[in-house]
């Protein structure tokens, strides 16, 4: 279980834990889709309200199948091509090197629109178009996205299940309202969705169903 709670150090950071910023459409964990021979993004993801701020900071979705339907062929069949460098989340850059933080060309969509496997983060400096057509169709897919999504208040009672395969979610900016002690009210919960942990047989356990991630092409 991840609690997701502003931090005022990181509240212009393009993180979870961010606030000030907005946290533009993405699928989670996007570039652990093509690193190495296996797949170790979550399949999905769940959120719930713990402790919600007066603000209403709204969750959006976004179902990628919808937004595919508003481009044209030749734009999905550039999103369809191995023209696109995904680069892994912010926080893991520190530790990771260079040559390991971004995929290969890889595509932004798999299979067809209708049941597709989706792969991208839009806020800055995610994904690397390898030229300017596959940029132009990357930012239409980004405009559909925005336009078929709904904002969600993700308040105390409510679980939010996300299918992380095609549906992207985001987080509105604000300025988080603090507690009489000074902390963000403001408190979510996420977990990670896995149907087995299959593709993580051969990673490091750090400890029960936590692994450590070596990173390779």
């Amino acid at each position: 279980v991840n609690n997701l709670i502003p931090s005022l150090k990181a509240k212009k950071e393009y993180t979870g834990l961010g606030s000030e910023y907005e946290l533009d459409f993405h699928i989670e964990n996007a570039a652990l889709k093509f690193m190495g021979t296996n797949n170790f993004s979550p399949s999905g993801l769940l959120l719930t309200g713990v402790n919600n701020d007066p603000k209403k900071p709204l969750t959006r979705l976004s179902d990628a199948r919808e937004a595919l339907r508003l481009l044209s062929e030749q734009d999905i069949e550039q999103l369809s091509q191995p023209l696109y460098r995904i680069k892994v989340p912010y926080r893991w850059r520190v530790s990771t090197p260079v040559e390991l933080q971004e995929t290969s060309p890889s595509p932004i969509i798999k299979g067809t629109i209708d049941l597709p496997e989706v792969t991208a983060a839009f806020y800055p400096d995610m994904v690397a178009p390898i030229n300017n057509l596959a940029a132009t169709s990357l930012e239409k897919f980004r405009n559909a996205i925005r336009k078929v999504s709904f904002g969600i208040d993700v308040n105390p009672g409510r679980l939010v299940y996300i299918n992380n395969r095609f549906t992207f979610h985001s987080r509105d900016a604000f300025k988080p309202t603090l507690d009489k002690s000074g902390n963000p009210i403001r408190w979510l919960q996420r977990i990670f969705i896995a149907p087995d942990l299959w593709n993580h047989r051969t990673l490091e356990p750090v400890k029960d169903r936590v692994f450590k991630l070596a990173l390779n092409h």
